[in-house]
């Protein structure tokens, strides 16, 4: 039986992108949620939503601090949330796969960790 060489090379493309989607999905995202608990029921904002820039696999910053009160002019934060998501991810692999092929050294470290911060204020 003869196997039709297109055949088999889409059943691969397939197998790759299959596999390659798997590992998107159960890649290391992760949320991470600080609540202010305000004692009276106040109203809140939209959340504001910035990326929070790292290198050297997060282990040194380069973005400044959120400032809470400059966000939320002034009144109570209600919640922050600190989050590696997929897009964060897809992001950082695409950078890394660009300087990787620039300079293969660097393959084993990422130079550019993106975090997205969101931000909710009370009213």
């Amino acid at each position: 039986m003869k196997v039709n060489p297109w055949q088999s090379r889409r059943r691969l493309r397939c197998s790759l992108f299959s596999v390659t989607l798997l590992a998107i999905t159960l890649s290391g995202c992760g949320t991470i949620r600080f609540t202010h608990d305000l004692s009276d029921e106040r109203q809140t904002t939209e959340g504001k939503s910035q990326w929070h820039h790292g290198t050297l696999d997060g282990m040194i910053e380069v973005s400044q601090p959120k400032n809470l009160y400059r966000t939320c002019r002034g009144k109570p934060w209600q919640e922050v949330k600190v989050q590696y998501s997929v897009y964060n991810g897809i992001t950082a692999l695409t950078v890394a796969a660009g300087v990787g092929a620039v300079v293969p050294v660097l393959d084993a470290v990422s130079l550019w960790t993106p975090w997205t911060v969101t931000t909710v204020c009370a009213e």
